[in-house]
């Protein structure tokens, strides 16, 4: 019951934002849910395509809630990780960083 609340308070937030800032509300309310969970992201751009928001707009939403959870995680390994894990962890989280920022770009030139 509390997770679905929290769903209607995300798909609320998200319209609205769209509703004020169009496409930028979407980045923008995408980069914010990204830093704590994806799944109300990740339901809240299902639902938008099927209102009638562009495909590939929601696409890019979920590439950008993804890279900023990504940098969230590599944060907090770099910061409390210790030894080889950190190493292998902030290495390994940066290249899909740097990945998911390719792939956003690139979906502008090649779309």
């Amino acid at each position: 019951l509390q997770m679905a609340a929290v769903f209607q308070l995300v798909l609320f937030a998200v319209a609205l934002a769209t509703r004020w800032f169009g496409q930028a509300g979407i980045f923008g309310s995408a980069a914010i849910l990204g830093l704590a969970d994806m799944d109300a992201l990740t339901i809240s751009m299902a639902n938008m395509v099927g209102t009638g928001t562009v495909p590939i707009v929601a696409a890019r939403a979920v590439v950008i809630g993804v890279t900023a959870n990504t940098i969230v995680k590599l944060t907090i390994a770099a910061v409390i990780g210790r030894g080889h894990f950190r190493t292998l962890t902030v290495a390994g989280l940066a290249a899909i960083a740097v990945a998911l920022i390719a792939a956003f770009w690139a979906s502008y030139f090649l779309s």
